[in-house]
């Protein structure tokens, strides 16, 4: 600017730092009243740069003094701008993303109603018969199996809530809490009130775990300590608990030890053993939603075909897999309802959700072909590359 004989002041160039920054080093386009035609273009060239990174050889204090500084100047400016016009760029945003879900809608609306009906029919007939039973000879395993129930009504309302944005993937990692919830309340209600309350008595194991996780970062946060009696009536619990059930109840799963004839049981184990191990592919497959591992970068629900996208938001695709697994393992989490107290209204529900399970893995399934086919033809007509 200097070259061309353009004097800038302080304010001028902090704007023109700012502009360059946002154009990640592109040309910009700089309004300047000092310049005839009231613009003019900048690009920074790899050879201007490398002879900048040069120059601050020898200086590393005071580069990276100027370089923080610099960096805090601007970002501060950047905020307070962004800041300022968040409230338009929100309201764009929201407008888009109400058209997305309305798209959405219109593809997947029927399997996502019966979806909703499924949870509306579980969620009142679980909180009926909850009212309705009562029982003396099994507290443990009434309490533990009408819990479950109502976790796997909540977590299925999240998935729903995903499914609705958009949110394939992560509707799948969801779903691979339900299936554990289903597992686990299928395992128990086969084993009964023994197993049942070796499951209500590990949360003291579970807690006592937490509290120590609790110790080791709480300084680090900023937060304050535990009471030291709070700890120790967890570890006198602990303690009890173990001379009663074995060393083995220590463990994550240490509630199954007995039951699956295990020391050191794994869920694998307790999905057989409730009779639903084939699921174990899917569970994988939701597991990469869980993790940070690289199946989780290269595999997504939400990508079509495999095209080769990086998918940071919602998308239109992929929503049969969690949407048909979620009303099955609802329904799996609600058969333990019927075991507990087989009435003749709690086995017409059971039939009444089975029926439903199906045909909202039909409406599932035809959304996803649809979508397919809609793929393809778009693909057929989108113009070759020369």
């Amino acid at each position: 600017m200097q070259k061309r004989g353009i004097k800038l002041t302080s304010k001028q160039i902090i704007e023109l730092a700012k502009l360059i920054i946002e154009n990640n080093g592109e040309t910009t386009n700089y309004k300047c009243n000092r310049v005839k035609n009231d613009s003019i273009q900048i690009k920074l060239s790899q050879e201007e740069l490398d002879l900048f990174t040069s120059k601050l050889d020898g200086y590393d204090g005071i580069s990276e003094y100027m370089i923080n500084k610099l960096a805090c100047d601007i970002s501060e400016k950047l905020f307070k701008t962004l800041s300022r016009k968040w409230a338009a760029q929100d309201r764009y945003e929201c407008k888009r993303r109400l058209q997305f879900e309305k798209r959405l809608q219109q593809r997947w609306s029927k399997a996502l109603r019966k979806l909703r009906m499924l949870l509306s029919i579980s969620r009142e007939f679980g909180t009926e018969l909850n009212a309705k039973t009562t029982s003396t000879t099994t507290p443990y395993l009434h309490r533990v199996i009408f819990g479950l129930h109502a976790r796997a009504c909540q977590v299925t309302d999240e998935i729903i809530t995903l499914l609705n944005a958009g949110l394939a993937d992560g509707a799948m990692a969801r779903w691979r809490t339900l299936h554990e919830i289903a597992s686990v309340a299928l395992f128990i209600s086969k084993c009964g009130e023994e197993l049942a309350e070796r499951y209500a008595l590990h949360e003291s194991i579970e807690s006592l775990r937490a509290a120590k996780d609790y110790e080791k970062c709480h300084k680090a946060l900023g937060y304050e300590p535990l009471e030291a009696s709070e700890v120790a009536a967890l570890e006198e619990e602990r303690n009890k608990l173990i001379n009663r059930f074995g060393r083995s109840f220590e463990a994550q799963f240490g509630w199954a030890a007995e039951s699956l004839a295990c020391n050191n049981p794994q869920f694998w184990q307790i999905e057989k053993a409730a009779k639903i191990g084939h699921y174990s592919a899917h569970y994988r497959m939701a597991s990469h939603n869980v993790h940070a591992n690289p199946k989780s970068i290269f595999f997504k629900l939400g990508i079509i075909n495999g095209a080769r996208l990086l998918l940071a938001g919602p998308s239109n695709a992929g929503l049969a897999d969690p949407g048909h697994g979620t009303a099955i393992s609802l329904v799996q989490a609600s058969t333990p309802l019927v075991l507990v107290n087989p009435t003749l209204d709690a086995i017409i529900f059971l039939k009444l959700v089975a029926r439903l399970e199906v045909e909202i893995g039909q409406a599932f399934g035809e959304a996803h072909k649809q979508l397919l086919i809609d793929a393809a033809q778009e693909s057929a007509a989108a113009p070759k590359a020369p």
